[in-house]
């Protein structure tokens, strides 16, 4: 277990005692909400299906520990919820990585995405909630990438932004802090595919779909107008 997800677990922890007795007697409120998160993509990667490109770097290239974050609006039925949201995230090339496998190189990609998606909600007490879920949508990702074998001299990459189909699962526990106020602990699995980049330095000219995933932890808090 990574020190980001001890440290969610650890908020998570910390809030439950916080929340009053009175809590508990008091039905969740439905409706309208908004939402917030933020944390870190735990294990970003970046799948490479392109032999031009093999000789530059391994299959995966990985990234290292980013920013994620969402903010949006949603409506709570009282055991289902509705959501949209706009995410954002941002990763760095883990060139340690790439050095132990025999390779040099550099890179960074960061992403817009506009995504719905459902979840269910599975009450265990009045205050302690987790929930499951999923969504799809689209992101616009921008890619630089730029890497090369130890030794070898040569070297391939690619850049740009392109439009891609996201998908997500989702799974978490909600801390009811008050009847409109839940605190959130979130664990979700990202995908995007469909992203094409034109390779740079590349005779003859190539393109490239690269594939993105990565495993991300936030906190969030969600409110009921």
């Amino acid at each position: 277990m990574t020190r980001m997800t001890h440290g969610l677990m650890l908020v998570l922890l910390a809030a439950i005692p916080t929340v009053g007795a009175a809590t508990a007697t008091k039905a969740q409120e439905t409706g309208i909400y908004g939402v917030v998160r933020g944390g870190g993509s735990i294990t970003p990667k970046q799948k490479i299906d392109v032999d031009d490109l093999s000789a530059a770097f391994p299959d995966d290239a990985k990234y290292k520990t980013g920013f994620t974050g969402q903010i949006g609006a949603g409506y709570d039925f009282g055991r289902f919820r509705i959501e949209q949201t706009l995410g954002y995230g941002k990763n760095e090339l883990n060139a340690k990585d790439l050095t132990s496998s025999g390779f040099n190189g550099e890179g960074s990609t960061k992403s817009l995405s506009m995504t719905l998606a459902g979840y269910v909600d599975i009450p265990v007490t009045a205050r302690i909630v987790p929930y499951v879920g999923g969504g799809v949508g689209a992101a616009r990702v921008q890619t630089e990438l730029t890497g090369s074998r130890i030794g070898s001299g040569q070297t391939s990459g690619f850049e740009g932004k392109d439009w891609g189909l996201m998908w997500h699962a989702d799974a978490g526990i909600g801390v009811r802090m008050a009847p409109k106020t839940t605190l959130e602990v979130g664990v979700r699995y990202a995908q995007t595919s469909r992203l094409k980049y034109d390779g740079v330095n590349a005779a003859p000219k190539t393109s490239y779909e690269p594939k993105l995933s990565s495993v991300s932890g936030t906190v969030g808090v969600r409110h009921v107008f």
